[in-house]
């Protein structure tokens, strides 16, 4: 059930629906973390290929332990097995993730892209808001075989095709409008602000090479 916020956090929430000027002033983030023209220029000098491997924005997916999930999918009760694993990046831990066993992206070393939209509510902006479009959505690029591989929001293995799942969504209502957010501290929203810095309105594009390693068990 949507939950009526105060006057002042219907207020700051709906601010988030404001365009995001300086974000756009800067350009949008490549999947290297820079604008596409920086990008474009920096892989022509290899002092800044050098300096973007060193700030690199490394995500370590480490599996720990499968699980079996008990819920309803739709109307229909159903059991399915998740792994449960520890995201960190580089190095520092930010929470749990789950896959869905069936489907899981194999392990190894991929190349991540920075996406801006989606057909679903899974691109995160500004304190924790999702919507089919935002300044973060993490995809798992480069897994031989498959597309569209994405960090987003869910945890029940059945939320995923082979996407990672990291962290809950729940809608509230804003001003009569229904909104999707995930709480601060859920390992997605930690995501996004270990990138930007911030968990508010970014102004630059981080110069970070976005790189994901997934261990196995």
């Amino acid at each position: 059930m949507a939950t009526k916020l105060t006057t002042r956090r219907a207020l700051t929430l709906s601010l988030l629906f404001a365009p995001w000027a300086t974000l756009r002033a800067q350009g949008m983030c490549s999947s290297s973390g820079m604008t596409l023209d920086e990008a474009l220029a920096a892989w022509q000098n290899p002092q800044k290929q050098t300096q973007m491997d060193k700030d690199s924005f490394l995500v370590t997916i480490d599996r720990k332990y499968t699980a079996l999930f008990n819920g309803k999918k739709g109307n229909t009760e159903v059991e399915e097995v998740g792994i449960v694993g520890e995201l960190r990046i580089n190095g520092k831990l930010l929470g749990e993730v789950i896959e869905n066993d069936a489907v899981k992206i194999k392990a190894g070393s991929y190349k991540g892209v920075m996406r801006y939209g989606s057909n679903r509510n899974f691109v995160q902006g500004p304190l924790g808001v999702m919507a089919e479009k935002g300044d973060f959505l993490l995809e798992v690029s480069g897994v031989p075989g498959r597309k569209a591989l994405l960090i987003h929001t869910g945890n029940k293995p059945w939320h995923s095709e082979g996407c990672i799942l990291a962290g809950a969504a729940s809608k509230i209502t804003v001003n009569g409008k229904s909104v999707v957010t995930i709480q601060e501290g859920t390992t997605l929203r930690e995501m996004r602000k270990a990138f930007y810095g911030t968990d508010g309105e970014p102004n630059s594009c981080p110069n970070k090479t976005i790189r994901i390693k997934i261990n196995d068990i």
